[in-house]
């Protein structure tokens, strides 16, 4: 930061502050997907609604490759949305799982609706995972989960 209070333009926010995070959101993504345990909702595509909150590490530099692009959650989600799924709470689970392989993701919660589920309304789910802390220096081996569903964090 320069003595007049202006951040650099070679360094973020953030760059001298370890203990800080930051919330990124995608909010109202709207995808058709192949969802649903009814004969009625089998092989066609059903609206979803979703939403992203990311607890992430901050950003050192101004720059994308050191924080979230939003349009990964996009890409993900549609990815997702390909394969038939049975339930919006296995969808919601997926994708948090999908946002916390970027290391820079410290916990993740994923809000889908499933617009149109009910005559007069909409059915939703709330997933959130957050990597498990390891010691200090530890890194997670290959095959290791390192998130916690939400029920296991109480």
């Amino acid at each position: 930061m320069s003595p007049d209070g202006a951040i650099s333009s070679a360094t973020g926010a953030f760059a001298d502050d370890d203990d800080a995070l930051v919330e990124v959101h995608v909010r109202d993504l709207c995808i058709g997907a192949l969802i649903g345990v009814h004969d009625h909702e089998s092989g066609r595509h059903q609206g979803l609604r979703i939403s992203v909150r990311m607890v992430v590490r901050p950003p050192k530099r101004d720059r994308i490759e050191d924080t979230i692009d939003y349009n990964d959650i996009a890409v993900s989600a549609s990815a997702i949305a390909r394969d038939h799924i049975a339930l919006i709470e296995t969808f919601a689970g997926r994708l948090a799982a999908a946002c916390l392989n970027n290391v820079r993701v410290t916990e993740a919660e994923v809000v889908v609706e499933k617009v149109g589920a009910l005559v007069n309304g909409s059915a939703s789910c709330r997933v959130r995972l957050r990597r498990a802390c390891l010691p200090s220096g530890q890194a997670a081996s290959s095959g290791q989960r390192i998130f916690k569903t939400e029920g296991e964090m109480r």
